[in-house]
């Protein structure tokens, strides 16, 4: 056999392979997109939750440190995304008490990035749910929440960013633990574990 002609089959075969993996590539992480809203179905008709559910813990503490997250390891990065995924879920049952489980509607994807639309039934207002993937065949997770067209991560950084310019890291975080410690009416319900979740 001449050399093009090996040539020419090798580059036939790899086109077969990457056509097929093309093929394949998609469908596997769309079946992974449809666990991840199931996820949230569930999460959202729990009647107690327990961190971190759906939500990405280490995505959602550098995204709520910024620009800080440079001075921080990852361990403190993750123990303070675990606090601002609790004080997150306790604002998101508030919502749910209010207008209602969103039903979830359109599914848009990229290669990492995807957003589920959803809508209350009480107030008809639109929620899109923001989610990544942080390996080709990992889980998708929640990184932020948008109402009225801004994320409450977002909206959480410039708070922190705030304080810690002001007062420091050690003031915020425990700003976040008493705040935490203390369940008001209508917060915490469905916190596993509190006086309001096993009261349910």
């Amino acid at each position: 056999m001449t050399r093009p002609r090996v040539l020419l089959i090798g580059l036939l075969a790899l086109a077969a392979i990457t056509a097929d993996a093309d093929a394949q590539e998609p469908a596997g992480r769309a079946a992974l997109l449809t666990t991840a809203t199931r996820e949230i179905e569930r999460f959202n008709a729990a009647s107690c939750w327990t961190a971190p559910g759906p939500f990405d813990v280490p995505e959602i503490g550098r995204r709520a440190f910024g620009r800080h997250r440079r001075d921080r390891s990852s361990a403190e990065i993750a123990d303070f995304g675990g606090l601002v995924v609790r004080r997150f879920q306790r604002w998101y049952a508030g919502l749910l008490e209010r207008e209602g489980v969103p039903a979830l509607g359109a599914v848009t994807a990229t290669r990492v990035w995807a957003t589920v639309s959803a809508t209350t039934p009480v107030r008809g207002r639109t929620v899109v749910y923001r989610l990544h993937q942080a390996a080709p065949d990992g889980p998708w997770r929640v990184y932020d929440l948008e109402t009225s067209g801004r994320g409450r991560i977002r909206a959480y950084y410039t708070e922190f960013d705030r304080i810690i310019l002001s007062e420091g890291y050690p003031v915020l975080v425990s700003r976040l633990q008493a705040e935490l410690d203390i369940v008001a009416p209508g917060e915490g319900r469905r916190e596993c574990g509190t006086v309001a979740a096993r009261g349910r």
